[in-house]
């Protein structure tokens, strides 16, 4: 057989033109044929043909990283010359492929054609890896996964592994600091495994589940909550490597997603997305986020727009992260005025923060953690270990909350962020929630301002809706309507963007110490 490449683009392949709309140009100047990439029109599998271009990539990027000033020439042609030689042992599998594609199309493909095919190119992909990654030491093997011997280890090098029990560390997870510098938290394989499928469990996950993951993995919810829930249930989880709201859209699209968890900034992003660039949500079940305060209207937007039911989080890096959770069916008002009932097998208590002493239902206390799912420790910090978790087991969260009679939790904010105004407490995801009821304001933060008469005032940063610009007076107005006038913020500053930590949630610390220096201008009314 032959392969023809013309001055216009067109390529024939054994007398058959390939269509310009099959061809995709990339940024090295080779060609792919997408149509031998269309599984569900020809029915073949193509993961060999995506594995050697994997391959040629690597080749190609470990090629450049060893090319040194000084050498000769020469050794960048010889390498380049190699990649040649691969690329092309690649594109004739593709064509290959391709050409059967057409053959099956017709009828005219036979079994042992097609076993053969499939065969070749998985001995093709595996020859280039080989040969591509053979001096990279971190490569310690390549394995052909149709091949059982290999598959299952056999002939493979034994590797003494160590004995690992419930609660031995696991990992050393960073806190996101929102209020300060980043804490590593030891967790154990006992918290990290069974808060995931108490999660997955209480949404109903199930193996025909389709998660898509945007959370960075770096975080609890990314690496835990999300990847060994959906993989305890045997789901389908779809890793994202960044995110980006318009290519999470279409991936949930594509993929029929069925859930997903973000933190708010994040579903805000991908519903404003939405709006510029609409995009079929008709697959997902349920949507899920936390990490942060989860505003009434964001529930009710996702509801609306996604029409999927809805699940309030809350936890914390150092209980792995989980504590509370809302059921898929909860009213409306639980889901968003409550972070739900805990999880199975942990206790929750609302303690007076200066006694440790347990508070009466719907009292405003500071919440605490006990159970298989708290820390063992803060990593070289035994200050802070002992600041978090008391003689008695119970971990101390620093956030600030009630609870019911049936057992649902309520979150008021941080207690490290609770405005202290002439002796009153105010707190600040109160006021932060009826201002986002304000169709004019797409984020809000809310802080404590140092103040020589009051000790603290309310200040407030608002980043509006595109292409609105709301008024102080209008603002200030809405909050009256709602909360009395020592919770009506005194200070208004506009943002564009937020200082965030890598987890997305908003800094407020560095909100407060920006605005100390002048980053902010103030806004009257």
């Amino acid at each position: 057989w032959s392969l023809l490449a013309s001055a216009t683009g067109e390529l024939v392949f054994d007398n058959v033109k390939i269509p310009n709309g099959n061809i995709l140009p990339n940024k090295d100047g080779l060609a792919a044929p997408l149509g031998c990439l269309d599984s569900a029109r020809y029915g073949i599998t193509w993961g060999a043909i995506g594995a050697a271009m994997d391959c040629y990539d690597t080749a190609l990027r470990y090629a450049k990283e060893r090319i040194q000033f000084g050498k000769p020439i020469a050794s960048f042609q010889l390498q380049q010359k190699k990649l040649a030689e691969m690329i092309t042992e690649i594109t004739k599998a593709q064509f290959l492929t391709w050409r059967l594609g057409v053959l099956r199309n017709e009828g005219r493909a036979t079994t042992a054609q097609i076993s053969m095919c499939k065969r070749n190119n998985v001995d093709m992909a595996l020859k280039i890896a080989r040969e591509a990654t053979k001096d990279l030491p971190s490569i310690q093997s390549i394995i052909d996964m149709d091949n059982k011997d290999e598959f299952y280890g056999i002939d493979v090098s034994q590797v003494d592994l160590p004995e690992v029990k419930p609660l031995d560390a696991a990992q050393i997870q960073y806190t996101s600091g929102t209020t300060g510098f980043p804490k590593g938290a030891v967790l154990h394989h006992l918290g990290l495994i069974n808060n995931a499928r108490l999660c997955a469990n209480r949404v109903e996950i199930g193996r025909d589940d389709v998660w898509l993951n945007f959370m960075p993995m770096f975080h609890t919810s990314g690496c835990a909550l999300a990847l060994l829930g959906c993989v305890q249930k045997r789901g389908k989880l779809i890793l994202i490597k960044f995110f980006d709201p318009p290519k999470v859209n279409a991936l949930t699209e594509q993929e029929k997603g069925t859930t997903f968890f973000g933190v708010p900034t994040m579903l805000i992003a991908l519903l404003d997305s939405h709006e510029v660039s609409p995009v079929d949500y008709s697959s997902v079940k349920i949507a899920i986020s936390g990490g942060s305060m989860v505003a009434p209207e964001l529930v009710r937007r996702v509801k609306n727009t996604v029409d999927c039911s809805f699940s309030t989080v809350y936890g914390q890096t150092e209980t792995s992260p989980v504590l509370t959770q809302t059921f898929p069916d909860d009213s409306e008002e639980d889901i968003c005025n409550t972070v739900g009932q805990p999880l199975p097998n942990k206790d929750i208590a609302i303690l007076d923060p200066q006694t440790s002493e347990v508070l009466p239902l719907d009292t405003i206390g500071e919440i605490c953690s006990r159970g298989y799912c708290n820390k063992l420790r803060y990593n070289d910090n035994p200050e802070a270990t002992k600041a978090t978790i008391g003689e008695d087991g119970w971990l101390h969260t620093g956030d600030l909350g009630s609870m019911d009679e049936r057992g649902y939790v309520k979150i008021t904010g941080r207690l490290k962020e609770m405005i202290i105004r002439g002796g009153e407490n105010l707190f600040p995801a109160e006021i932060e929630n009826t201002l986002l009821e304000h169709p004019a304001i797409a984020e809000v933060a809310v802080v404590g301002i140092p103040d020589p008469k009051w000790g603290e005032i309310v200040g407030c940063f608002i980043r509006p809706v595109d292409g609105t610009e709301p008024k102080i007076a209008e603002l200030i107005a809405h909050c009256r309507q709602y909360l009395s006038p020592v919770k009506t913020p005194t200070k208004w500053m506009f943002v564009e963007e937020w200082p965030l930590t890598g987890s997305g949630k908003i800094q407020k610390f560095n909100l407060l110490e920006n605005f100390e220096q002048g980053a902010y201008q103030e806004e009257t009314a």
